[in-house]
């Protein structure tokens, strides 16, 4: 629409050029969805730290798992066959 329908009314555009709008600045509140996403990617601490920086106890934390997957197969084989 590229036709002005108020191009011949002079004294409309001259009042409607006095007056200015200022439109204050809005700051937008997180939704939940954004909020629970913050949450998520927020960095934490490593419950494990104190344990792991102990060298003894590093190989027990890492021979737990393996000790309990060989346990699991080896009953899993006596049952089964």
């Amino acid at each position: 629409m590229k036709h002005d329908p108020f191009q011949d009314e002079t004294k409309l555009k001259e009042r409607l050029n006095e007056y200015t709008a200022e439109m204050p600045e809005h700051v937008r509140n997180k939704g939940n969805f954004r909020r629970f996403i913050s949450y998520l990617s927020s960095p934490t601490q490593n419950p494990l730290e104190p344990i792991m920086s102990k060298q003894k106890h590093l190989s027990v934390i890492q021979l737990i798992p393996i000790a309990l997957t060989l346990l699991i197969t080896f009953v899993q084989v006596l049952i089964f066959f």
